[in-house]
Protein backbone atom coordinates (compact mmCIF):
# COMPACT_ATOMS: atom_id res chain seq x y z
CA UNK A 1 0.00 0.00 0.00
CA UNK A 2 1.13 3.00 -1.15
CA UNK A 3 1.73 5.91 1.94
CA UNK A 4 -0.57 8.40 2.01
CA UNK A 5 1.43 11.64 0.71
CA UNK A 6 4.57 11.51 -1.09
CA UNK A 7 6.14 14.71 -2.03
CA UNK A 8 10.05 14.46 -4.13
CA UNK A 9 11.69 17.40 -4.74
CA UNK A 10 9.07 20.30 -4.44
CA UNK A 11 10.08 23.65 -5.24
CA UNK A 12 7.23 26.39 -4.98
CA UNK A 13 7.80 30.46 -6.50
CA UNK A 14 6.23 33.41 -6.88
CA UNK A 15 7.41 35.54 -9.80
CA UNK A 16 10.78 35.09 -11.76
CA UNK A 17 12.67 35.66 -8.48
CA UNK A 18 11.76 34.18 -5.24
CA UNK A 19 11.99 30.62 -4.31
CA UNK A 20 9.80 30.02 -1.30
CA UNK A 21 10.83 26.19 -1.14
CA UNK A 22 13.47 24.36 -2.81
CA UNK A 23 14.11 20.63 -2.94
CA UNK A 24 11.44 19.32 0.10
CA UNK A 25 10.88 15.77 0.16
CA UNK A 26 8.34 14.07 2.73
CA UNK A 27 6.51 10.97 2.81
CA UNK A 28 3.58 11.00 5.58
CA UNK A 29 1.97 7.38 6.04
CA UNK A 30 -1.53 6.84 6.93
CA UNK A 31 -2.24 7.67 10.28
CA UNK A 32 1.01 9.52 11.18
CA UNK A 33 1.58 12.93 12.42
CA UNK A 34 4.18 14.69 10.22
CA UNK A 35 5.65 17.90 11.38
CA UNK A 36 7.37 20.89 9.82
CA UNK A 37 9.39 22.84 11.60
CA UNK A 38 10.95 25.96 10.77
CA UNK A 39 11.31 29.73 11.26
CA UNK A 40 8.84 32.40 10.17
CA UNK A 41 8.53 32.84 6.03
CA UNK A 42 10.27 29.23 5.53
CA UNK A 43 7.86 27.87 3.72
CA UNK A 44 6.16 25.63 5.76
CA UNK A 45 2.72 26.84 4.83
CA UNK A 46 3.46 27.37 1.39
CA UNK A 47 4.54 23.96 1.08
CA UNK A 48 0.86 22.63 2.36
CA UNK A 49 -0.81 25.09 -0.01
CA UNK A 50 1.23 24.24 -2.45
CA UNK A 51 0.33 20.25 -2.04
CA UNK A 52 -3.22 21.47 -2.08
CA UNK A 53 -3.00 23.61 -5.24
CA UNK A 54 -3.95 26.83 -3.35
CA UNK A 55 -1.32 29.00 -3.53
CA UNK A 56 -1.60 32.66 -4.22
CA UNK A 57 -2.12 33.99 -8.25
CA UNK A 58 1.50 33.65 -9.52
CA UNK A 59 2.79 31.23 -7.48
CA UNK A 60 4.33 28.07 -9.12
CA UNK A 61 5.09 24.81 -8.25
CA UNK A 62 7.32 22.11 -9.76
CA UNK A 63 8.31 18.44 -7.96
CA UNK A 64 9.43 15.11 -9.28
CA UNK A 65 6.77 13.31 -7.38
CA UNK A 66 3.53 14.41 -5.79
CA UNK A 67 1.17 12.29 -4.91
CA UNK A 68 -1.76 11.67 -2.04
CA UNK A 69 -3.59 8.82 -1.82
CA UNK A 70 -1.60 6.97 -5.00
CA UNK A 71 -3.37 9.83 -6.83
CA UNK A 72 -0.80 12.48 -8.47
CA UNK A 73 -1.34 15.52 -7.59
CA UNK A 74 0.60 17.16 -10.13
CA UNK A 75 -1.74 16.11 -12.82
CA UNK A 76 -5.15 16.76 -11.58
CA UNK A 77 -6.81 19.77 -13.06
CA UNK A 78 -9.33 21.97 -10.73
CA UNK A 79 -12.31 20.40 -10.47
CA UNK A 80 -10.07 17.38 -9.52
CA UNK A 81 -8.50 19.18 -6.64
CA UNK A 82 -11.91 20.25 -5.67
CA UNK A 83 -12.78 16.39 -5.52
CA UNK A 84 -10.10 15.75 -2.38
CA UNK A 85 -10.23 18.91 -0.51
CA UNK A 86 -12.52 18.85 2.41
CA UNK A 87 -12.96 15.74 1.44
CA UNK A 88 -9.59 14.23 1.70
CA UNK A 89 -7.19 16.67 2.97
CA UNK A 90 -8.05 20.16 4.48
CA UNK A 91 -5.79 22.53 6.32
CA UNK A 92 -6.60 24.39 9.31
CA UNK A 93 -5.50 27.59 8.92
CA UNK A 94 -3.49 29.70 11.75
CA UNK A 95 -5.83 32.82 11.35
CA UNK A 96 -9.27 31.14 11.90
CA UNK A 97 -11.58 33.80 10.73
CA UNK A 98 -10.12 33.73 7.06
CA UNK A 99 -11.53 30.84 6.67
CA UNK A 100 -14.99 31.24 7.99
CA UNK A 101 -16.51 33.32 4.88
CA UNK A 102 -18.38 36.52 7.38
CA UNK A 103 -21.40 36.57 4.90
CA UNK A 104 -22.45 33.14 5.87
CA UNK A 105 -23.48 31.21 8.60
CA UNK A 106 -21.00 28.48 10.25
CA UNK A 107 -23.63 25.96 9.30
CA UNK A 108 -23.94 26.85 6.19
CA UNK A 109 -20.47 26.90 5.24
CA UNK A 110 -20.34 23.36 7.25
CA UNK A 111 -22.93 21.70 5.92
CA UNK A 112 -21.67 22.77 2.06
CA UNK A 113 -18.80 20.27 2.80
CA UNK A 114 -21.10 17.33 3.47
CA UNK A 115 -23.67 17.64 1.09
CA UNK A 116 -21.09 18.06 -1.75
CA UNK A 117 -19.04 15.12 -0.41
CA UNK A 118 -20.63 12.94 0.67
CA UNK A 119 -24.01 13.58 -0.78
CA UNK A 120 -25.96 14.13 2.41
CA UNK A 121 -29.28 15.37 2.85
CA UNK A 122 -29.47 19.16 4.86
CA UNK A 123 -30.96 17.86 7.75
CA UNK A 124 -28.44 15.04 8.71
CA UNK A 125 -25.78 17.40 7.77
CA UNK A 126 -27.15 19.96 10.22
CA UNK A 127 -26.96 17.14 12.96
CA UNK A 128 -23.60 15.84 12.22
CA UNK A 129 -22.48 19.81 12.04
CA UNK A 130 -23.86 20.36 15.63
CA UNK A 131 -22.21 17.35 17.01
CA UNK A 132 -19.10 17.88 15.85
CA UNK A 133 -19.17 21.45 17.08
CA UNK A 134 -20.33 19.87 20.69
CA UNK A 135 -17.22 17.67 20.32
CA UNK A 136 -14.68 20.53 19.84
CA UNK A 137 -16.73 21.88 23.25
CA UNK A 138 -18.22 24.76 21.61
CA UNK A 139 -21.49 25.20 23.99
CA UNK A 140 -25.14 25.82 22.44
CA UNK A 141 -23.84 24.07 18.96
CA UNK A 142 -27.06 24.40 17.24
CA UNK A 143 -27.53 28.20 18.23
CA UNK A 144 -23.66 28.60 16.54
CA UNK A 145 -25.40 26.97 13.25
CA UNK A 146 -27.20 29.63 12.70
CA UNK A 147 -24.42 32.71 13.65
CA UNK A 148 -22.02 34.29 11.22
CA UNK A 149 -18.09 33.87 12.38
CA UNK A 150 -18.28 37.42 13.80
CA UNK A 151 -20.87 36.70 16.36
CA UNK A 152 -18.55 33.59 17.75
CA UNK A 153 -15.79 35.40 19.76
CA UNK A 154 -12.30 34.31 21.11
CA UNK A 155 -11.57 30.63 20.98
CA UNK A 156 -14.95 29.15 19.49
CA UNK A 157 -13.55 31.04 16.32
CA UNK A 158 -10.37 28.68 16.28
CA UNK A 159 -12.71 25.65 16.96
CA UNK A 160 -15.11 26.39 14.60
CA UNK A 161 -12.85 26.54 12.30
CA UNK A 162 -11.01 23.73 13.12
CA UNK A 163 -14.34 22.04 13.25
CA UNK A 164 -15.14 22.88 10.06
CA UNK A 165 -11.73 21.99 8.09
CA UNK A 166 -12.04 18.23 9.30
CA UNK A 167 -15.72 17.92 8.75
CA UNK A 168 -15.17 15.96 5.73
CA UNK A 169 -12.61 13.72 6.92
CA UNK A 170 -14.44 11.70 9.14
CA UNK A 171 -14.57 9.07 7.18
CA UNK A 172 -10.60 9.14 6.49
CA UNK A 173 -9.25 8.27 9.99
CA UNK A 174 -7.91 10.50 12.05
CA UNK A 175 -10.50 12.77 12.84
CA UNK A 176 -10.35 12.31 16.42
CA UNK A 177 -6.67 12.97 17.03
CA UNK A 178 -7.53 16.26 14.73
CA UNK A 179 -10.54 17.23 17.13
CA UNK A 180 -8.21 16.31 20.36
CA UNK A 181 -5.37 18.46 18.40
CA UNK A 182 -8.20 21.35 18.49
CA UNK A 183 -9.04 21.35 21.89
CA UNK A 184 -5.48 20.61 23.29
CA UNK A 185 -4.62 23.94 20.84
CA UNK A 186 -8.00 25.68 22.10
CA UNK A 187 -6.91 25.30 25.92
CA UNK A 188 -3.87 26.79 25.35
CA UNK A 189 -4.69 29.75 23.78
CA UNK A 190 -6.64 30.25 26.90
CA UNK A 191 -4.11 29.53 29.51
CA UNK A 192 -2.12 32.09 27.17
CA UNK A 193 -5.11 34.71 27.50
CA UNK A 194 -5.52 33.66 30.82
CA UNK A 195 -1.81 34.46 31.89
CA UNK A 196 -1.51 37.61 29.83
CA UNK A 197 -5.10 38.77 31.54
CA UNK A 198 -3.37 37.75 35.26
CA UNK A 199 -0.29 39.70 34.02
CA UNK A 200 -2.27 43.32 33.10
CA UNK A 201 -4.20 42.81 36.47
CA UNK A 202 -1.04 42.74 38.56
CA UNK A 203 0.61 45.63 37.18
CA UNK A 204 -2.74 47.41 37.57
CA UNK A 205 -3.26 46.63 41.14
CA UNK A 206 0.31 47.10 41.82
CA UNK A 207 1.10 49.97 39.94
CA UNK A 208 3.92 48.67 37.91
CA UNK A 209 4.95 49.31 34.43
Amino acid sequence: MSALLEIEQLEVGFGSRTAAVRGTSLTVERGETHCLVGESGCGKSVTALAVMNLLARGGYRRAKRMSFQGEDLLKLNDRGMARLRGNAMAMIFQEPMTSLNPAYTVGSQMTEVLRRHKGTSQRVATDRAADLLARVGITAPGLRLGQRPHSIAGTAEFEGAAALQVFGLEDHGGAGQRIQGARAQHRGHAGVRGNARRRRQHVVNTGQG
